[in-house]
């Protein structure tokens, strides 16, 4: 959940229609967008809960596991290849074997994006991160058998976009959004000046660019 300070804007949803293609396993195909949704955004504080995430990029049912890597069935794919640069990734447990399905389901667990690209292997290898504190069960549990999706991580300034919000150097003046961490909110603000070719980020009190930051 987040809260927006704003002056005005308009936060839009895009969706795509998803369809599975028939005795084709890990395969979809998306339609262009067919609509949106449309969410005025009045000057002052306002609530707003959107879904934060992404397709996935590879979809598989693990043949192996460890507390450090986890190997996909179809061990001829590249997964490093899969990656791009300066994006993060997590592997999200989507289903498991039909005598374990409560156990791991819905864990996500950080890819060490470096070494899952260094290993330049088509053994379907993922390299994760197992004290990462972004995963969600410590220890790492033995996935074997489980089906994963790896997806990028949404950030910060991919959730919301600048241009249509007013940014500025004093903080009492530049549109901020609130995150709810479990407990509070934190507020980042839109830093910057109003003009076209001007830069913005998304940045802290202390104006340290949050721009790439995991919501």
């Amino acid at each position: 959940m987040f809260s927006l300070n704003l002056r005005l804007s308009v936060f839009a949803i895009t969706g795509l229609i998803l369809t599975p293609i028939p005795m084709m396993a890990d395969v979809t195909v998306s339609s262009d967008p067919v609509g949106y949704y449309r969410v005025p955004l009045v000057e002052g504080f306002q609530t707003v809960g959107v879904t934060m995430v992404h397709s996935p990029v590879f979809v598989t049912t693990l043949a192996s596991s460890d507390t450090n890597s986890v190997s996909a069935a179809e061990a001829a794919d590249d997964i490093g290849a899969l990656l791009e640069n300066e994006k993060s990734y997590y592997i999200e447990v989507i289903d498991g074997p039909a005598s374990n399905t409560d156990i791991a389901v819905g864990h996500r667990f950080e890819v060490d994006e470096s070494a899952t690209t260094d290993a330049g292997t088509a053994d379907g290898d993922i390299v994760i991160e197992p004290d990462a504190i972004t995963n969600t069960a410590f220890p790492i549990p033995d996935l074997s058998g489980y089906r994963i999706a790896l997806r990028p991580h949404v950030t910060l300034a991919e959730a919301f976009i600048k241009e249509p919000l007013y940014a500025a150097f004093d903080l009492g003046l530049a549109d901020q959004i609130q995150l709810y961490n479990g407990s509070s909110f934190t507020a980042y603000y839109l830093l910057g000046t109003n003009g076209d070719g001007d830069l913005k980020i998304w940045g802290t009190f202390d104006f340290q660019s949050v721009d790439n930051l995991i919501i």
